[in-house]
This record gives structure tokens, C-alpha cells and sequence, in this order.
């Protein structure tokens, strides 16, 4: 299979990153988030929080293409100790202070189920595993789609979850961890 280039993001590309994020967005998350929160969220939604986060450093993010295209961008980095947009912990509220986290992915909906999300995967696990010693991240419970390609990609969910709002309505994220015993956990939980 071909391996599409993946090249890391700077602040540069905040704007770039940002609109495919909205697209996504507005795709994935139909039917889960408010459709008048889905249909008023501008491209440019993510620009500022991605310059800031890039510019000081605090989070890093990689670009796919395909051809000359960005389709698809990752957010990733330390594990962050505050929660999705403020939600609230519910769990046991294990310390995570010694895993990576990876904040975001998505592409744009054309390329769905086209290999490029699970090549960016991929490729920052790889890297988070070099420095941490398991890496989480959260999905939207509903996200059926998403939760099956983690947990495909050997992240297994956990007990906790963060309860957040968007325009209204309550969301219900879930932690899913990877660390290098899940492909065992996974072959075992399938015998």
C-alpha cells in the first residue's frame, strides 16, 4: 500500500488544520452534536487555539496528503491535565500524568475509510510510545465509527468518562488507553 507523506504542522498551517477539522466535523459528528452548532461552525473555528498551541509548543500536530492536499490532521502531545472543552471527570480518575495523549484527528469526510486516518495514527503512536508509556485519548460515546477504529488500532476503553456541553446539549466523551499489552489484551478478550 502506498504510504501517503506526513509531514509535521507548524502555526502555519493552523488555518489549514482548522478548516479540515470544521469539514469533519460537520460530517462525523451529524446526528451527536446540534445540527444549528454543526451548520454555524466556521472553518476558521480551530485557527487561534492551533497558532497558539504551535507557536509556544504545548501541543504538536502532523499533516497527510494526498498528492499536494492536506486531507487529514492529528493534534498530539503530553497528556494534558485539563479536560475536553471543561467537562467534568467521571471515573476513577487514574493518573495519567505518564502517558501521551492524542488530542484530535480527523480528515476530511471524502476520506473516510481510506487508510489515511490509520496511517496518521500510526505514526504518532509510534512516537508518543518512545517517550511515554501508554498514550489515551477521548470519543464521543455516540461516535460508533471512531470507537470501532481505536479499538481496531489496539486502544481498549475505559471506565471514565468526561461530560461536556456543546450548545446545550450533554456529551458523554470515554478514555481510551493504548499501551504496548493491548494487542495481548485484545488477542486474549477475543479466545
Amino acid at each position: 500500500m502506498m504510504r501517503r507523506e506526513i509531514r509535521q504542522a507548524t502555526a502555519a498551517d493552523a488555518a489549514i488544520i482548522s478548516g479540515i477539522y470544521a469539514k469533519s466535523w460537520k460530517a462525523a459528528f451529524r446526528g451527536q452534536l446540534p445540527d444549528g452548532y454543526l451548520d454555524q461552525l466556521p472553518a476558521d473555528h480551530w485557527t487561534v487555539f492551533f497558532t497558539t498551541v504551535l507557536t509556544e509548543g504545548s501541543l504538536s500536530a502532523k499533516l497527510i496528503y494526498d498528492k499536494k492536499q492536506a486531507v487529514g490532521a492529528i493534534a498530539y502531545g503530553a497528556a494534558r491535565m485539563e479536560l475536553p472543552v471543561g467537562g467534568m471527570l467521571t471515573g476513577d480518575g487514574r493518573d495519567y500524568s505518564d502517558f501521551g495523549e492524542i488530542v484530535s484527528l480527523y480528515l476530511l469526510p471524502e476520506y473516510y475509510g481510506k487508510e489515511y486516518g490509520r496511517q496518521l495514527l500510526e505514526c504518532v503512536k509510534e512516537e508518543l510510545m518512545g517517550q511515554y508509556v501508554g498514550v489515551y485519548l477521548w470519543v464521543l460515546r455516540e461516535n460508533v465509527r471512531a470507537r470501532r477504529f481505536y479499538e481496531k488500532m489496539g486502544f481498549l476503553p475505559t471506565e471514565e468518562t468526561c461530560l461536556c456541553e456543546i450548545d446545550g446539549k450533554l456529551l458523554t466523551d470515554i478514555r481510551y488507553v493504548y499501551h504496548k499489552g493491548n494487542q495481548q489484551n485484545m488477542i486474549f478478550r477475543r479466545s
